[in-house]
């Protein structure tokens, strides 16, 4: 009752043109909240960032509460620093300087730059000529990473969000795991 009034109220309100104002900290609180409750409502245990860039995805998932197992993959060795030093002494947080593919191996990887920060990177080439520079890295599996990392197969689910194929072909399913990219 009360919440079928606060809709008709936000309706009438949003009909007279009122708006909330458009934040986008309102929009990411939302998603962070979303986030989380797909985490405890599946039992996440690891989460899979990848394409970590300096890890603030990792650092907000600990800012909100998550303890698990943090797995955070990025390929360009300069943004790699950043990413070391942004999980130093969080031991439940485990860093990996590669790329993730459907084999091992190596590969180009461009990066694009503005100022310090990596703005995108890619096997893909970008349609303009924009890029910062070139990088040959290595490239790992996912099953192969999780198990050296000790993750049983029978613990793997898929909770993916954006993960291309190559990346996750040659891995075992997924359950308990929730992968960012």
């Amino acid at each position: 009752m009360l919440r079928s009034l606060a809709v008709r109220l936000a309706f009438k309100a949003i009909s007279h043109g009122f708006r909330l104002p458009r934040m986008n900290r309102l929009r990411d609180f939302e998603q962070q909240s979303r986030t989380m409750d797909e985490i405890t409502g599946r039992r996440i245990n690891v989460v899979l960032d990848v394409g970590a860039n300096c890890g603030y995805y990792a650092k907000h998932l600990r800012m909100l509460g998550y303890s698990g197992r943090i797995l955070s993959f990025e390929p360009d060795p300069e943004t790699f620093v950043f990413l070391s030093n942004m999980s130093r002494g969080d031991s439940d947080w485990q860093i990996f300087n590669c790329a993730l593919g459907n084999a091992p191996g190596q590969i180009d990887f461009n990066v694009i730059k503005s100022g310090n920060e990596t703005v995108m990177s890619s096997i893909l080439v970008p349609v303009s000529d924009v890029i910062t520079k070139t990088v040959r890295v290595p490239v790992e599996t996912v099953a192969d990473v999780l198990d050296r990392q000790g993750i049983p197969e029978h613990g793997r689910a898929p909770s993916v969000r954006g993960l291309g194929p190559p990346a996750l072909r040659g891995h075992a399913p997924l359950h308990g795991i929730v992968v960012r990219v």
